[in-house]
């Protein structure tokens, strides 16, 4: 197998691991009222807005 096509298949496998990584990282989770509450980060909460706010 020639050399050039080793080394781009290892670049494009670099390149996904990256991306999956870099994905997984930006992710938010979903967390209950009392996990929220408790301040550790940006997340997102199970439920619905209660009343006509904008969302």
């Amino acid at each position: 197998m020639r050399l050039s096509y080793i080394l781009g298949g290892l670049v494009i496998i670099t390149a996904l691991a990256f991306g999956a990584n870099a994905f997984g990282k930006s992710l938010t989770p979903y967390v209950p009222f009392a996990e929220a509450r408790s301040g550790r980060g940006p997340v997102q909460v199970h439920g619905y807005i209660d009343g006509k706010g904008s969302y």
